[in-house]
């Protein structure tokens, strides 16, 4: 699963979690007799949804921690890239003073 699936599984996972407990909340409150849960179902049901947000969460930190692997990559990269152009700008250097000579 690459970075951008977690990030849209984390920033749209909270719809339907969030949903589910107003549901849970809801049905616990009204609805007439045929609207309530009995409290295994409430208890079943609050449960999956401490189960979701505990998974979600460890998404967001497995994300998190592939954004910063990638972040660190790329900063080498980059400081790979501007040393290699410092080189070629010394050496550069360094033969246009020998041409002068």
């Amino acid at each position: 699963m690459t970075t951008e699936h977690l990030v849209i599984l984390c920033l749209f996972g909270w719809i339907p979690i969030t949903a589910l407990g107003s549901l849970i909340k809801t049905m616990r409150g009204g609805g007439g007799k045929a609207g309530k849960l009995n409290a295994k179902q409430a208890d079943a049901m609050q449960l999956e949804l401490q189960s979701l947000r505990a998974e979600l969460d460890k998404l967001r930190d497995t994300s998190t921690g592939f954004d910063i692997s990638f972040d660190k990559r790329l900063s080498e990269l980059e400081l790979q890239a501007r040393l290699a152009r410092l080189k070629n700008i010394e050496a550069n250097q360094g033969q246009q003073q020998t041409n002068h000579r």
